[in-house]
Formats: C-alpha cells, sequence, structure tokens
C-alpha cells in the first residue's frame, strides 16, 4: 500500500506521473472524484471501475465506469484510490493481485 490517510495529504497524487483509478463509483468515489475536479487533478483519472455489472460503460462527469478486470491487468501502472464501506473487499481484491499502488483515503 502506498498510501493511508486523509486525500489532502496524499502528495503522489499530485506527482505528474501518477495515472490514477478510482475503484468505486458510488457516493465515496464520487467524494474522490471531486477533490480530484477541485484540486486540478481531475485529467489524471484513467476511468473509475466498479464490481457492479449495471455501472460499467455509464460515464461520470466525462469519465468511464469499467469492470475492474479491464484494469487491473495493467494495475501496476496505476494508483487505485479507494475508500467507504467496500474498503476491505477493494483492497482484499486488489492485494490478491498484487497491486502495490492503492491509496485508502479517508475522507
Amino acid at each position: 500500500m502506498r498510501y493511508v490517510g486523509n486525500i489532502i495529504y496524499d502528495e503522489i497524487l499530485k506527482q505528474d506521473s501518477a495515472e490514477l483509478v478510482i475503484f468505486g463509483a458510488g457516493k465515496t468515489g464520487r467524494k474522490i472524484y471531486a477533490y480530484l475536479e477541485i484540486n486540478g487533478l481531475s485529467h489524471k483519472l484513467k476511468c473509475f471501475c466498479d464490481r457492479n455489472e449495471a455501472l460499467w460503460g455509464q460515464v461520470i462527469d466525462g469519465v468511464m465506469i469499467k469492470n475492474p478486470e479491464d484494469i487491473l491487468g495493467d494495475g501496476e501502472k496505476y494508483h487505485f484510490l479507494i475508500g467507504g464501506r467496500y474498503t476491505d473487499e477493494i483492497l482484499e481484491i486488489l492485494q490478491e493481485r498484487g497491486i502495490q499502488n492503492v491509496h485508502l483515503l479517508l475522507l
């Protein structure tokens, strides 16, 4: 895991090379997106991903919601932003895939 804490102190998000994926397109995912947008970082967001098949292909503020399996294959090149009530489940999925660039955000 790369970062655990309040989103406003996550300096890695501000690095030019960081490509971001928000895992979860619900209430918390949208809060994370709002933070990125307010701070001029939304252009770094590759996509949302969510395990809910009904959301795949939908768009939030111009950003596509994708099947996590479509993203996890290239997971090491992204920084995954997670938070909210499904954090444990999402973290388990990412850890099983050996993904280290995980940011557990407290909002």
